[in-house]
């Protein structure tokens, strides 16, 4: 939009209104509509505009130069609030509230003020907005403001009575390093079963995960029994998306009701693939390819499964957008700083970078589709829709896959963002994810979201897991991780009298090994966490163990042929065409394999004889 078209669209009155605010008297002022078009565009391309911008107060100088420099012109109403907190007075008329309206209540007057010279709707015209950009420096880069680990707290208040809710503070990074190989060893031993139509992992299964979790899911027994109408259960979280994550991102997949691990996920699982690898592209499948919408699990939104057209349907924007957002805004954080929330989701508004939610909002709702539709005036807020999003989305998958290490307490009554919507105070809270309060990109996550090239994984040292103490038994000389326990428990046999002695059962590996186990898991954790050297007696065991489960091998499916004669079956045998596709096994039978069937009966034709259609012999 040029100039001279922006004050064409204006009405005579309202171009009056802005040459007033050159001080032009009434009786100075143009007549005629034409005549007060070339007055403002002859004066606003003069250096008499020099004049105006000086005459303005800071703030309002700040508010055009962040438009002209950082939103192309126009001006973003929310980004606004969200850097400076307020617009100048007399930029817009206010926007009356939707209680408001039509109630017989007027419209708030119009302040004067000189951003009327400058904005048109709210637009600055292009030829203004060049000569503008001269006029005013560049505002600085926004920048999301940290908060010290020692400033973070010890309890929030919450709960419907104000009492104080602790703040638990998890290291994530580690514990992905761990929940990783446990939930592919489950997975191995084919203990996860999941849903054939959503994929999600059975209650059971996700149980028998969410005991083996490091330091366990995220929220306990105490954090469940807390004052809601509802009684809905918070957990599991982790434990919900992992299945989920690692059929994603390749290392598993669904044979009838079970999870087996893919060629990718047992490389993963031997260590061939190594650890920050792995999570880097599982993150980056999940972020492309994750069909779950992570706004389904605020299930206290409802409608969003409405289909049909219009009004009528839900219209929720692919995932895929919103995640691709959040991983340009997630570029932008300062890794190894604490954020909190809120800041966070100032800056997110502030940046520019925006995702939308559904494109009708009308058709989510809490508790009633009418009265507590989300259509209506400041129920879709960013923090209602997109901040809840957010808010699943980095605690349930980025916290889940290491990236991000978390603060935060139970939900309940931690945010009240959601209580003007009809029926809503019934709820203790919007999202199990609310009591999010403080999250921190750790070095794998910036690793992950290609923001540092190398990564190493700082772990606190930990002793050995074995000393050998009798040719294939050994001592445990602390509690073993889930995952190195589940790996010992295929392969050795706990004394019953000594809960910290083991010994290795041949019995015991043979059978994990033919239903699909790894000689190698074995091999790399005795050699890594036993105090010493291993014994003759475990090498020779760990090489005859290879050895009985490598000489024999299954050569495919294949079938026996009976001849009339053992003449027949000789000359079949011996014969060019056939011989070399068939074994003779004795009598008058010859076996062919599956995979040389359809050689053997083209040669067999050759020599002059076929198989009759129900393979009967005359």
């Amino acid at each position: 939009m040029n100039l001279l078209e922006a004050l064409n669209n204006e009405n005579s009155d309202e171009l009056q209104k802005r040459i007033r605010l050159l001080d032009v008297s009434a009786r100075d002022c143009p007549r005629r509509k034409d005549d007060r078009v070339e007055y403002l565009r002859s004066y606003l391309l003069s250096t008499g505009l020099n004049f105006q911008i000086a005459r303005m107060t800071e703030a309002e100088r700040t508010m055009v130069a962040e438009v002209v420099h950082n939103q192309s012109g126009c001006a973003d109403q929310a980004r606004l609030l969200a850097r400076y907190g307020s617009i100048p007075t007399g930029y817009l008329q206010e926007q009356s509230g939707y209680w408001s309206q039509g109630y017989g209540q007027s419209k708030p007057k119009r302040v004067k003020s000189l951003l009327g010279l400058i904005f048109y709707g709210r637009c600055i015209p292009a030829e203004l907005r060049v000569r503008l950009i001269k006029l005013l420096p560049k505002p600085e880069q926004d920048r999301v403001m940290v908060t010290g680990s020692d400033a973070l707290p010890a309890t929030v208040e919450g709960n419907r009575d104000g009492g104080e809710l602790p703040v638990y503070r998890r290291n994530m990074e580690l514990a992905a390093h761990q929940d990783l190989y446990t939930v592919l060893r489950l997975i191995d031993q084919g203990r996860i079963s999941v849903s054939e139509k959503t994929h999600v992992a059975s209650a059971a299964s996700m149980k028998k995960i969410f005991v083996e979790l490091y330091e366990g899911d995220f929220f306990s027994e105490d954090d469940e029994d807390q004052d809601d109408v509802y009684k809905d259960k918070l957990s599991p979280i982790r434990a919900y998306a992992w299945p989920l994550i690692v059929q994603t991102g390749g290392l598993a997949k669904r044979t009838g009701s079970k999870l087996q691990l893919s060629i990718k996920g047992r490389k993963v699982l031997q260590r061939k693939i190594p650890f920050e690898d792995a999570i880097a592209e599982l993150y980056q499948r999940w972020r492309d390819k994750g069909k779950l919408d992570e706004l389904r699990r605020v299930n206290r939104i409802k409608g969003q499964t409405r289909r049909g057209r219009g009004s009528k349907g839900s219209q929720l924007t692919p995932q895929g957008e919103r995640r691709n957002v959040l991983e340009l805004q997630l570029q932008s954080a300062p890794a190894g700083e604490w954020i909190q929330v809120d800041e966070w989701f100032r800056y997110m508004q502030s940046s520019g970078e925006k995702f939308e939610i559904t494109g009708n909002p009308w058709a989510l709702y809490l508790v009633d589709a009418e009265y507590g539709s989300l259509g209506y005036a400041e129920f879709h807020d960013f923090s209602i829709l997109q901040g809840r999003y957010t808010l699943a989305y980095l605690f349930e998958y980025l916290a889940t896959l290491g990236m991000i290490d978390v603060a935060y307490s139970a939900p309940h009554g931690v945010r009240s963002d959601y209580h003007g919507i009809w029926g809503a105070d019934e709820y203790a809270y919007l999202s199990r994810y609310d009591g999010l309060g403080w999250f921190r990109l750790n070095v794998l996550g910036a690793f992950a979201l290609g923001m540092v090239d190398e990564y190493r994984l700082e772990t606190p040292k930990m002793p050995p897991l074995l000393r050998s103490i009798d040719e294939l038994k050994f001592l445990l000389l602390r509690v073993p991780e889930p995952h190195e326990r589940m790996l010992l428990e295929q392969y050795a046999t706990i004394s019953k009298t000594h809960k910290t002695h083991l010994r290795l059962d041949t019995v015991r590996s043979l059978l994990t090994i033919e239903q699909g186990g790894a000689l190698a898991d074995l091999t790399g954790l005795l050699r890594q966490q036993t105090e010493s050297k291993l014994t003759v007696e475990v090498e020779d065991f760990l090489y005859d163990l290879k050895t009985r489960t490598t000489s024999i091998r299954d050569g495919g499916g294949a079938r026996i042929i009976e001849c009339n004669s053992e003449s027949l079956a000789r000359l079949i045998v011996e014969s060019g065409e056939t011989g070399k596709y068939c074994l003779y096994v004795g009598g008058n039978r010859v076996v062919v394999a599956e995979n040389s069937w359809r050689n053997f009966r083209n040669g067999l034709r050759k020599v002059g004889y076929v198989l009759s259609a129900d393979s009967t012999l005359v």
